[in-house]
């Protein structure tokens, strides 16, 4: 139980590397963090990798991140992949603003 505490440690730790990173506008080194802390399970880095790759224009990449985030327990994450889907005029976008309101999204 104790490694698997240890790597959770270190992928919060890592997350909050790629913030550190993000606030000086190192963003590609960002993202490599982020990456490496979503494989590692973290839920916040899933979050940041659908933030980060939304504002690099990758919308796909986005939404599948955003999912991820929410699967992983991500509170915000299910009500930004109901914003991309709706301005993708996509009809899927309510009932991912619905999962947002059950998760306690205002």
């Amino acid at each position: 139980m104790r490694a698997k505490e240890k790597g959770d440690d270190d992928a919060s730790a890592l997350n909050a590397y790629g913030c550190e990173l993000v606030q000086y506008g190192r963003t590609n080194e960002a993202e490599r963090v982020f990456r490496a802390a979503a494989a590692r399970g973290e839920f916040h880095a899933m979050y940041n990798l659908g933030l980060a790759t939304e504002r690099t224009g990758r919308i796909e990449e986005a939404k599948e991140w955003y999912a991820r985030a929410h699967q992983a327990g991500h509170p915000e994450a299910a009500n930004n992949l109901g914003c991309l889907l709706l301005n993708a005029d996509d009809p899927l976008a309510a009932s991912w603003f619905e999962i947002a309101v059950e998760a306690g999204h205002p």
